[in-house]
């Protein structure tokens, strides 16, 4: 079995009521063309913005690599250093939408498939005081197990782990991948941007124990890079905002009834219909079981993190270890949803 034989390039986008991943897959031998011609077209944006702007590479957002991160909102919305510093009559704005689709383009070019996993926030937020309650109880047995009550640190943490969207959708992301990995018998590498909410909680470590419990053979260690940097990330960054900006009025018309398109709203659903929904795939609605046991996972590494070296520590780690085990046998006889395909030709 030859090791990263795809490449997933993970990336969220998040707004209002709207939280989705959007990943992209690469055939590992296509990666170094793909850089090529990526970066190629950032070459040649960046030498559009200094014709512009002489001074834009001292701007404090410019990559350390010397080329403009292709970024979708900041290109969409002329931010950072794409927000012309000069006055202009022209609609300058329009050249960065064209930047974009010559980024989308690529991605088509090396048929690259794109996953999506959207979900509604209101349903996790709603799901919050629910959790809450579980967490509480859970809680006190934790706390009658040990004998003492938690710090209010701890509770803290494992409200955040169980209500954070990225938390709660990344391993069943891991999950699905690493089933269409084992089903095609082939191996692939994840690589993620960095995400502001999994300050603190370790996803690394999360995979370790995973891993070592029998999880997660065929995909590697998730490597979070910078996307300033990274073209397979800058690519899933695109990805996902397409569809999220196309997705986003889909879901207020269900609720709200109808909503006023935009002209960009027009240029988001051309892109959508034309670059985006001919590869696109949904991951499966069904959670499977890796998940759940995930969950266990994340409460067992908070509660040793905040238990420290002492007395409490130890009560809190043998408390830990019951639980995982106790759910890992629950839930070993879970089914696991099907595999969807990996990309074509």
């Amino acid at each position: 079995m030859t090791p990263r034989q795809y490449i997933f390039a993970l990336d969220e986008f998040e707004r209002g009521d709207l939280f989705l991943f959007g990943t992209v897959i690469l055939k590992s031998k296509q990666y170094a063309g793909f850089v090529r011609k990526w970066n190629k077209l950032r070459l040649s944006i960046k030498e559009q913005l200094i014709k512009d702007d002489p001074g834009v590479t001292g701007h404090k957002h410019w990559p350390k690599d010397g080329l403009p991160e292709i970024h979708a909102v900041s290109m969409f919305q002329s931010d950072h250093y794409y927000r012309l510093r000069r006055p202009s009559g022209d609609k300058y704005y329009l050249r960065q939408y064209a930047w974009l689709e010559e980024a989308l383009k690529i991605v088509r070019h090396f048929e690259a498939d794109i996953y999506v996993t959207p979900i509604d926030t209101i349903h996790v937020k709603g799901q919050v005081d629910i959790k809450t309650k579980k967490i509480e109880e859970s809680v006190a047995e934790i706390e009658d197990f040990i004998g003492t009550s938690l710090p209010h640190s701890i509770k803290r943490e494992l409200l955040r782990l169980r209500s954070s969207p990225y938390a709660t959708m990344f391993p069943y992301v891991l999950d699905s991948i690493e089933q269409m990995l084992r089903s095609n018998k082939v191996e692939g590498s994840l690589i993620c941007d960095h995400y502001e909410d999994c300050k603190g909680l370790s996803i690394l470590d999360c995979y370790e124990i995973m891993r070592e419990r029998g999880y997660f053979t065929a995909v590697t260690p998730p490597q979070f890079s910078d996307s300033h940097t990274e073209p397979l990330l800058q690519a899933a960054d695109v990805v996902s905002y397409v569809l999220g900006r196309y997705l986003y009025p889909q879901l207020q018309r269900g609720r709200a009834g109808p909503v006023r398109q935009t002209a960009a709203d027009e240029i988001i659903g051309q892109w959508y219909r034309r670059y985006i929904s001919p590869r696109l795939y949904q991951y499966g609605s069904d959670m499977p079981s890796t998940p759940g046991i995930w969950s266990v996972v994340t409460t067992e590494l908070a509660l040793r993190r905040a238990g420290g070296e002492g007395d409490l520590g130890q009560k809190l780690r043998s408390f830990a270890r019951a639980v995982t085990l106790d759910t890992l046998r629950q839930m070993s006889e879970s089914a696991v949803q099907p595999a969807p395909p990996l990309p074509r030709g």
